[in-house]
């Protein structure tokens, strides 16, 4: 269950974002800025899927019942989620231009 909330956590806003991008630039702004904030809280709550998700993007395997957040950096976290949080609001922005 948990690799599976990982993999959905990881590409899950692809698949939302990119047709909804097409049609509403603001919307995809505000779940960006969304999924930014859920993104640094989940790593803040030491969240079992975020640790997972951070394992497949650094291809190792997915160990759900061993967590050691030693292994995941905390500046890629945060590195991650300001730039996700920054996109979000120059999206949104852009759309009152």
């Amino acid at each position: 269950m948990i690799k599976a909330l990982a993999c959905l956590y990881r590409y899950g806003p692809l698949v939302v974002l990119i047709p909804l991008m097409l049609q509403h630039y603001a919307v995809a702004g505000m779940l960006i800025l969304f999924f930014s904030i859920w993104n640094a809280y989940g790593y803040k709550k030491k969240w079992r899927h975020i640790y997972c998700a951070y394992q497949s993007m650094s291809h190792q395997q997915m160990t759900p019942c061993y967590i050691d957040w030693d292994n995941v950096k905390k500046r890629e976290v945060i590195g991650i989620s300001v730039t996700e949080a920054f996109l979000g609001i120059m999206m949104i922005f852009i759309c009152f231009l």
